[in-house]
């Protein structure tokens, strides 16, 4: 016999998308005030894995192309 809350736990989560100009203040904001990912995480209700590959790709230096995109698409 399934429990009644089974099916709700099984429900698809909407997959959310961020901009570009978020990120880059989300990774300002752990890097400038040294946050770890666990407090911007909790601040900012942004899944922890999601901040580490942003912070991955900050460091690696992708954040140039970035903000070259945002500056662009204005």
């Amino acid at each position: 016999m399934d429990h009644p809350l089974k099916a709700e736990f099984h429900e698809k989560k909407q997959r959310r998308k961020f901009d570009t100009t978020l990120k880059l203040e989300v990774v300002r904001m752990a890097r400038e005030q040294g946050l770890s990912v666990k407090q911007v995480s909790d601040i900012t209700d942004i899944g922890e894995t999601g901040l580490r590959r942003w912070l991955k790709q900050h460091d690696a230096g992708q954040s140039r192309k970035m903000v070259f995109l945002v500056r662009c698409s204005w």
